[in-house]
């Protein structure tokens, strides 16, 4: 499955691998009362680099091939990007995650999302050699996908960017636990209470954090941060989905809960639509506001909440052995 996105927010940073080039150890810094995800080493991008970030081989949805997950400018179409495995060389495929470039919903972000995809490879290699046409190459290891387990439900919340509202991260851990869910959570940067939740709540075995650090500046002082749409959410969103090992996803960010009547949790809402069409890959949730009240040491707020119409991106939960369009 492959994940679009239309959102329209701000510009920010993301972090990965890059083609020119190595692949990136990462690691936290301490200011003040954030913890940021930065790089362990110093690297120096220019224009033309490719951030690389994850390869995956794919056995469920893309027919036994490699998907490796990126970040460039534009690339031309007569760009030849190409992967060696074992002395033998073959083309990949390349697109825009967002499916054109620049995106049409952030022109002025000229860092954008992308996926390479390899020809179908019977066995899953544990490294390949990503090669572009100027004779820039770089190693990149590769994951396998985990096995499916059934009757599970992930929550894909993608990078949470100077992350402080800690009470929030309480409200929204506590309403989901009615859905008996986990998480995968990218973060770039938070405060140290933010921080204390999520370990406390990854203690309990509900969390799987994903740093994802800030791009390097580049060798004339430029800065890629600044080029990319909101963290490049869609690639964590597509590495999620990519990464997870329930049986369903979910698309959605920190404030945000689905919820379902009759008491019912979300999978066993999910579950019988999906068995009964088989052809279907993902439902929508329409989006609604919901009005807290202050959030206090009791939580009061939450008592007197009311609903209103919120003409926002409707929220996906999708198949996640869909196969890849």
């Amino acid at each position: 499955m492959r994940i679009r996105h239309k959102l329209f927010l701000t510009c920010s940073a993301v972090g990965l691998l890059i083609l020119y080039i190595q692949v990136w150890s990462l690691g936290y810094r301490f200011s003040k009362d954030y913890f940021i995800n930065q790089l362990s080493e110093s690297h120096k991008a220019n224009f033309s680099s490719i951030f690389i970030y994850r390869a995956y081989y794919d056995d469920r949805t893309a027919k036994n091939t490699i998907r490796i997950l990126a970040i460039s400018k534009c690339l031309m179409k007569e760009t030849k990007l190409t992967m060696n495995l074992n002395g033998i060389e073959s083309p990949l495929k390349f697109q825009p995650l967002e499916g054109g470039c620049p995106w049409a919903w952030a022109k002025k972000c000229e860092w954008n999302a992308y996926e390479l995809q390899s020809e179908m490879i019977p066995e899953a290699p544990h490294q390949v050699e990503i090669s572009i046409d100027d004779g820039r190459s770089v190693v990149v290891e590769v994951e396998r996908r985990e096995t499916v387990i059934q009757g599970q439900i992930q929550v894909c919340v993608p990078p949470l960017y100077w992350y402080h509202d800690w009470s929030r991260l309480i409200l929204f851990f506590e309403l989901w636990r009615k859905h008996k869910v986990t998480f995968i959570m990218y973060a770039n940067s938070m405060s140290t209470n933010a921080a204390r939740v999520i370990e406390y709540y990854n203690a309990q075995g509900l969390v799987q954090l994903v740093n994802w650090p800030i791009l390097p500046l580049s060798a004339d002082g430029d800065d890629p941060n600044a080029g990319i749409y909101r963290l490049s959410h869609s690639l964590a969103h597509n590495d999620c989905a990519l990464r997870m090992e329930a049986e369903f996803g979910v698309l959605l960010d920190v404030d945000e809960f689905i919820h379902i009547s009759n008491n019912l949790t979300l999978f066993e809402y999910v579950k019988p639509r999906f068995d009964g069409e088989p052809k279907l890959g993902s439902l929508m949730f329409k989006h609604f506001g919901l009005k807290v009240g202050q959030l206090n040491g009791s939580f009061d707020g939450i008592v007197n909440a009311q609903l209103f119409p919120n003409d926002r991106p409707t929220k996906v939960c999708f198949l996640e052995s869909w196969p890849s369009q």
